[in-house]
């Protein structure tokens, strides 16, 4: 079956998108160091098949920030992790840009009291 609904993983680096990704869709519990405790980045984009999705694993660095706006055209929804410690602006106008529907997603339950409550009006 081919996929026909493509979401976006959006969030700065190191928030766990990859992470929530092979967790959710593979059912693994991935370290981001991998076996040689470094830190791996994403580059660029990496896009996985899963049911009726293609998922866009998206980079946080912002060395690939030019490219981002092109991984989002055709999207039909993006999920934002955020760490509730700054707004995700960044991201949020990024889905703005290119009219495709968003949910913020707090990537740390226990960053839930730290978060100012004027933080959490929708932006």
């Amino acid at each position: 079956m081919a996929a026909n609904f493509k979401v976006c993983l959006m969030g700065d680096a190191q928030i766990g998108k990859t992470r929530l990704l092979m967790q959710t869709i593979g059912g693994q519990n991935v370290s981001e160091y991998g076996t040689s405790n470094k830190y791996i980045p994403t580059l660029g984009v990496e896009v996985h098949k899963w049911k009726n999705y293609n998922v866009w694993d998206m980079a946080g660095d912002e060395r690939f920030g030019g490219l981002r706006d092109g991984y989002l055209v055709g999207a039909n929804h993006a999920l934002i992790l955020w760490d509730g410690k700054k707004k995700p602006t960044k991201w949020i106008q990024m889905c703005k840009c290119v009219e495709v529907p968003f949910t913020l997603v707090l990537a740390s339950s226990n960053l839930l009291p730290e978060i100012p409550e004027t933080s959490m009006k929708i932006w």
